[in-house]
This record gives C-alpha cells, structure tokens and sequence, in this order.
C-alpha cells in the first residue's frame, strides 16, 4: 500500500502509494501509483517524462518488475514550496496540545513540534496529544519520540545564533515573526 526510501540526495521521490491498494473502489489489475519529491529544486529542471522515468526506476527498487510496466497515464504536479520554510521563532507561535478547555486536545501539521509543518509533524502532534490526554487519565505513557539534536552546520548556527544576535548581525525572532 505505501513505502518509503531512505534518503539520497541523487534521488527524486521519497515515498510511493498504490491507491489500487488502499482503496477499494479503485482496485483492479493495474496499479494506480502516486509518489512525493520533496524540494524538487534540488534536482534542478527536468522534463515531465523525466519525472516518470526516475520514478519508474526508484519504484523498481522495491518492485523488479516495474522497470517492465506500461504507463497507461500519467500527471506531474508541481507544487512548490509545499512544505515551508519557517522564520526564526515561528516554532514559539505554534500551540501546544493542551488548549486550557476542559478535556480538549489538539492535534495537526501546525501545533508545536519542533518538527517543520508536515506529514511527520502531524504524526507527531498525534502521539503528543494521546500522551496528553493519557496524563490527563492518570495513565502517563511515552508515545512521542523527540527530534533528534542537530549536527554539523546546523549545531554549530544553533550555538552561534545567540551571540550573533546580540551583536546586531541576526534579527531577534520577534522582529521576524508575522513579517
């Protein structure tokens, strides 16, 4: 029904869904495959056919015989910037899963995660909500599994960030916020 890739930067899509297989009104013989690429600017300009053909090849990896299937139909959507790009401090506006009403419990894309707004952020978001209301229920339970740190070049911008803030050089994430 669904798999995913591991990531490779040389890479297209990142997951494939064969609806033929999910739902039942469109099951049938063939296969209705859809797939995701994220940040497809990194792959620069490539034809509609391209696309195609990358994902035919990337499907084959789980499935062999792919690389021999007849395309009766197929459509490239281009949607950019499909997950944005947050500026400093917008993770702070975000909610939280406890609204202060009664028994209620948000979950979704946009509550506070440290996750960008996603897929993964929404599931996220739903892990943190049960373990909310299981804590509410006297029952507390770990559900979530937190972000891993940052490494690299981000690590080393996280640490910095402070001090190059005050010293003039970063805006204070209030004065981006809503901007």
């Amino acid at each position: 029904q669904f798999w995913a890739r591991s990531y490779s930067p040389r890479d297209l899509n990142c997951d494939f869904y064969d609806y033929s297989n999910i739902y039942r009104q469109r099951a049938t013989q063939n296969s209705l495959i859809t797939t995701n690429c994220i940040y497809s600017e990194r792959v620069g300009k490539i034809t509609d056919g391209q696309a195609v053909e990358a994902a035919l090849r990337e499907l084959a990896e789980n499935i062999p015989r792919a690389s021999r299937a007849r395309v009766i139909h197929n459509l490239v959507v281009r949607i950019p910037m499909a997950i944005h790009c947050p500026y400093p401090g917008v993770e702070r506006r975000r909610p939280g899963v406890k609204t202060g009403v009664g028994n209620l419990f948000v979950a979704g894309d946009w509550v506070q995660t440290h996750v960008p707004a996603s897929m993964e952020s929404a599931a996220c978001s739903g892990l943190m909500a049960a373990e909310a209301i299981l804590t509410a229920a006297g029952k507390p339970k770990k559900l979530a599994v937190p972000p891993s740190p940052s490494e690299g070049v981000s690590a080393m911008a996280e640490k910095l960030a402070p001090r190059l803030r005050k010293m003039g050089y970063l805006p204070r994430p209030e004065d981006v916020v809503g901007k």
